[in-house]
Formats: structure tokens, C-alpha cells, sequence
């Protein structure tokens, strides 16, 4: 069992235990490393696609269950990191993936009205 409490739990006695889960936070990512409790996780095979022959191991991707606190102080950590980059101008321009509000999509669409753009100058058409 990954988490001794039910998540549900934790989130009802967010104000009891919000002292005790910074502290959590705030030691791990001083000292860049999880507490021991946090370093496992349940690990369960998954077929990478229906169809394939589930007597093979390569058809199979490793999925790790993650305890509630370490999917805390991960999120802690990427907030930390893309605030940090974001705000030092480190961010690629056109990632689109991992940062609020940009999407595939949206990249794909820009890149698009970029591509003719670029062209011009190579001497190739651009219809």
C-alpha cells in the first residue's frame, strides 16, 4: 500500500496537516532529495497497445503509482522550476509542452504561419 491515508482524507484535513506537508516540501527541495518513506512506488506492466502479444515483455510499458506526497512535492518542484526559467527569460519560445496554457495545438498552429514566413528569403515557393 502506497498511502497509509486515503487522498480524499488528506484533502478534508488540508488545514491540520498543511504545517506538516510544507515542512515536507520545503526540506526536500532544500536538500534535493525525498524523504526514504517517498522512494518506492508500485509498479504495474501495461500493454503498450491492444493486440499485442501479452506473452511478450517488449509489448509492455512500465507504470509507476507514486505516493500522494511525492505527486506534491513533484508539482512543488516543476512549479519552482518553471517559475524560475519563465522568470529568467530560459523558457524555449516555442515548447509547448509542460507550461500553462500553450498547447500542441496552438505550437502547430504558429509554427505554421511562421513556415511561410521563412521561406520567403530561400527563393522557394511558398503556395
Amino acid at each position: 500500500m502506497l498511502d497509509p491515508v486515503p487522498t480524499f482524507l488528506v484533502r478534508e484535513s488540508v488545514n491540520l496537516l498543511l504545517p506538516f506537508l510544507t515542512t515536507l516540501v520545503n526540506t526536500s527541495l532544500m536538500q534535493g532529495q525525498l524523504p526514504a518513506s517517498q522512494k518506492h512506488a508500485t509498479v504495474t506492466p501495461r500493454l503498450k497497445r491492444s493486440g499485442l502479444d501479452p506473452t511478450d515483455i517488449a509489448n509492455f510499458w512500465p507504470v509507476s503509482n507514486l505516493t500522494f506526497m511525492l505527486k506534491v512535492i513533484e508539482r512543488a518542484a516543476a512549479s519552482q522550476l518553471n517559475t524560475y526559467l519563465s522568470a529568467n527569460g530560459l523558457m524555449p519560445r516555442h515548447q509547448s509542452a509542460c507550461r500553462c496554457m500553450r498547447f500542441c495545438s496552438l505550437e502547430l498552429n504558429q509554427s505554421r504561419k511562421r513556415e511561410p514566413l521563412a521561406m520567403l528569403g530561400t527563393g522557394n515557393s511558398v503556395a
